[in-house]
C-alpha cells in the first residue's frame, strides 16, 4: 500500500512535467537540520533567548529520538525496497540514512510546532499563525513522500513522534525555568542521551546487505 501510495504520486510528478516538484523541493528544505539551526539563532539572539532555548531542547530530543528508531528500526529508503520508485535527484542526494522515521518530518514539528505554541511566558500566538504553521508541517511531511524519499509510514510515525516530543517540552520547560539549576541538569541529561546514543549506534549490528544494497 505505502509503495503503490509513492507510485501514484510518482505518476502524478511525471503526468504534470514536475510542474510542483520545485515548490515541494523548497517547502522540504524547511525541515532540513541546517536551515532550522539557523532560524534558531535567529530567534535566540535577536528576538527572545527563552523561545531559543525552548526551541533548541524540542528539536535535539526529537533527533535523539528519532536517530535511535531509525538505527534500531534500519528500515531502507523507498527506492531501495523497491526499485520502481525513482525518487526526486536532488532530494534523494540529501536523504542519506535509514528511512523511519521521517527526520525532516519530525523537525519541521519541533521548530514550526513550536513556534506555535505559547511555551515560555510569551504572549499567546495569533490562530492564524499557529494554522499556517500547521499547514506548513504537514505540506513538508506531504514533500517527503511526493518526492519519493519517505513513505506515508515515515512521515505519520515523525508526526506522532514529534508532536509528544513537543507536548512534553513544554510542560517541562516551565520547570527548568522555575526550579534552580534545572537547566544544568536538563544539559546534563541531554548529553548523556546524546552520548548514549553514540554508543549504541556504534555498537550495534546492521543488515549487511545495506552498504551494497543502498548503491
Amino acid at each position: 500500500m505505502d509503495i503503490n501510495y509513492l507510485l501514484l504520486l510518482q505518476n502524478l510528478r511525471e503526468a504534470t512535467g514536475n510542474f510542483f516538484t520545485p515548490f515541494l523541493e523548497y517547502i522540504t528544505k524547511l525541515g532540513e537540520t541546517s536551515v532550522l539551526m539557523f532560524l534558531i539563532g535567529m530567534i535566540y539572539w535577536g528576538y527572545d533567548k527563552r523561545k531559543g532555548i525552548f526551541l533548541m531542547f524540542t528539536l535535539y530530543a526529537n533527533r535523539v529520538i528519532n536517530g535511535f528508531i531509525k538505527i534500531t528500526a534500519c528500515v531502507y529508503r523507498p527506492w531501495i525496497r523497491d526499485t520502481r520508485i525513482i525518487p526526486v535527484p536532488e532530494a534523494q542526494a540529501d536523504a542519506t540514512g535509514y528511512s523511519f522515521p521521517s527526520g525532516h518530518t519530525g523537525n519541521a514539528v519541533s521548530i514550526w510546532g513550536g513556534l506555535s505554541v505559547n511555551a515560555c511566558g510569551k504572549d499567546k500566538v495569533p490562530k492564524g499563525i499557529s494554522i499556517f504553521f500547521g499547514i506548513l508541517i504537514l505540506l513538508i511531511a506531504f514533500s517527503r513522500n511526493y518526492l519519493g524519499v519517505h513513505t506515508p509510514q515515515d512521515v505519520i510515525v515523525a508526526l506522532v513522534i514529534g508532536t509528544a516530543v513537543l507536548f512534553a517540552m513544554t510542560k517541562l520547560m516551565p520547570i527548568i525555568e522555575e526550579k534552580p539549576n534545572a537547566d544544568i541538569w536538563a544539559l546534563i541529561g541531554g548529553l548523556a542521551l546524546g552520548s548514549i546514543l553514540i554508543i549504541y549506534a556504534a555498537l550495534k549490528s546492521y543488515p549487511v546487505d545495506y552498504a551494497t544494497t543502498a548503491l
